[in-house]
């Protein structure tokens, strides 16, 4: 059993840079020089994730009064006697 060898080859490994995704790597190019590195994409990313988030909640929790929308009378009378046709 110790009679077992491995033959390992030489062979030069190739060094791969981490690749950037295409989306950061867009907002860097388009950012007119503001965003110089992937953290600073990735934290405005992240920024905009989040002022998203939060206009949502306003949007949906914001207001507890709901207006009532009115149709106007001849807008519907104008559309049930398409439908009758």
């Amino acid at each position: 059993m110790s009679s077992v060898q491995f033959e390992i080859e030489d062979s030069p490994r190739s060094y791969s840079k981490p690749r950037i995704s295409k989306f950061v790597g867009w907002i860097m190019k388009y950012s007119g020089g503001l965003i110089k590195s992937e953290t600073q994409a990735n934290y405005l990313l992240l920024a905009f994730v989040a002022v998203a988030f939060l206009f949502s909640l306003f949007l949906v929790f914001g207001k507890k009064e709901s207006s009532n929308f009115v149709v106007p009378q001849e807008m519907f009378i104008k559309e049930q006697s398409y439908q009758n046709k």
